[in-house]
């Protein structure tokens, strides 16, 4: 329908029209209330906070990241698998040294090695540890299972105190030759000099610690380190 007045044309629009448009603002307006309401307080703190770049990662029971060489912590130590010991005269004093080596852990593979000298009164005068995977190092491709590595594992253990690792003397003329790297030559003199015995022992593939008792340093000192 159509209303002319003083020149203009003014269309009519049918009541129903409007009814429909405020059936249809209302539901819209609804739909933002229930909406709103199911957003809870929680969810509003949680997202003030600001969460970019940040994460948590839980450590597993036992876990623990230690240097090479030192006590390790998170060890179970009176879990022992496996353990061979030596009874050996060291230091140049009187009584025998005991070198102990044992392997501590739950399982062999994720296990830790202790080695350690005492000395005839019963004092610590080394001690050495590290993961036993290290011993599980080598060229033979042939040990590539779990099964394998762990029995390589043992077996270096049960080998690690053989005679031909103890030397009668630690140098013997110029050998091993000096390194400032592991031991200054004022010391490396000294136990040639003295001719204090030397032990050998694996703690990798191509990691052969070589140890003595310094009787100028009072006190055990790898004096080479090689293949």
């Amino acid at each position: 329908m159509y209303l002319v007045c003083s020149g203009l044309i003014i269309v009519a629009v049918p009541v129903s029209f409007f009814r429909m448009y405020k059936i249809v603002f209302l539901g819209f307006m609804i739909v933002l209330i229930v909406a709103a309401c199911q957003i809870s307080p929680t969810d509003r703190q949680a997202g003030d906070q600001d969460t970019t770049g940040s994460e948590t990662r839980a450590m597993e029971p036992g876990q623990a990241v230690i240097p090479e060489g030192h006590p390790e912590e998170g060890v179970d130590r009176n879990s022992v698998l496996m353990e061979e010991s030596s009874s050996r005269q060291f230091d140049g004093k009187q009584g025998e040294e005991q070198f102990h080596i044992a392997l501590l852990g739950e399982e062999a593979l994720s296990g830790t090695v202790a080695f350690t000298i005492t000395n005839g009164e019963g004092e610590l005068i080394y001690s050495d540890e590290f993961p036993a995977m290290m011993l599980a190092a080598t060229y033979d491709e042939s040990i590539n299972t779990p099964e394998k590595q762990e029995a390589l594992i043992r077996e270096r253990i049960e080998e690690f105190f053989l005679d031909e690792r103890f030397k009668a003397q630690a140098i013997e003329g110029d050998q091993p030759p000096h390194d400032s790297f592991f031991v200054d030559k004022t010391t490396y003199d000294d136990l040639r000099e003295t001719k204090m015995p030397g032990f050998l022992y694996l703690t990798g593939k191509e990691n052969t610690k070589h140890i003595a008792w310094s009787p100028l340093e009072g006190k055990v000192v790898m004096y080479f380190n090689c293949c």
